[in-house]
């Protein structure tokens, strides 16, 4: 699958990237995914573009918000299927996929496609978040309705996190670049930590990112260079 992207920073809301040549290949049997992209900052100080291609591998919940995948995993007999409701017109249905955390497949009940999957993740300064990915514009590509409008936004101010045009899928794909090793287990989790510069006045850090804090009476003003 090949798109264009127009996302924020997902570190920063109001830093925003395009994707300017990216592509996403499903393994289906090994039920992961290859995500292939480019990206530039539209931010007007940040560092020049990296020319090279980025790549990361995909696995569990992180693959299935894409309709393909989530009713793939909503098929199979392993998945534990959880109470259908419904929501603005939509008939709505839980999943419990590989024994991690829920998600929710919207479908329309008139053209009997997806319309969303719904899956919460953390966020180191918003705690849980609930993202949605919306699908848009189905279009037949060899007999199979695909959307070619995917766009993401989490429940925190309505904030889009990601906004895919994809220009074309092709199935049963030859030729296609191996995916990379596994890179190892992830890195330890960031620390917080703080230390005092005046009364009222702290430095704070985490993960080395960080800055000035002042305290007030009913509130904090945290200052960013």
């Amino acid at each position: 699958m090949r798109w264009g992207d127009f996302s924020p920073d997902p570190r920063a809301p109001h830093t925003w990237q395009v994707g300017t040549d990216s592509q996403r290949t499903f393994d289906l049997k090994q039920k992961r995914a290859l995500v292939q992209d480019r990206r530039t900052s539209l931010f007007p100080f940040a560092a020049a573009a990296n020319p090279n291609r980025s790549q990361r591998v995909q696995s569990g919940v992180a693959t299935l918000d894409h309709p393909l995948t989530a009713l793939l995993a909503a098929l199979d007999p392993a998945t534990r299927l959880g109470p259908v409701t419904v929501e603005r017109g939509l008939e709505v249905v839980e999943l419990g996929v590989d024994s991690g955390p829920p998600i929710w497949l919207a479908i329309d009940p008139t053209t009997h496609l997806p319309a969303w999957v719904r899956w919460i993740s953390g966020s180191d300064t918003l705690g849980d978040v609930t993202n949605t990915a919306y699908f848009t514009g189905y279009l037949p590509f060899d007999g199979i309705e695909l959307p070619v409008g995917i766009t993401t936004a989490i429940d925190w101010r309505d904030v889009t996190t990601s906004e895919f045009q994809v220009d074309s899928y092709r199935f049963n794909a030859k030729n296609l670049p191996p995916f990379p090793a596994p890179s190892g287990p992830p890195p330890a989790p960031a620390m917080a930590e703080s230390s005092k510069i005046a009364d009222g006045v702290w430095d704070v850090r985490y993960g080395g990112n960080g800055g000035a804090v002042i305290e007030f009476r009913d509130h904090l003003t945290m200052f960013e260079a």
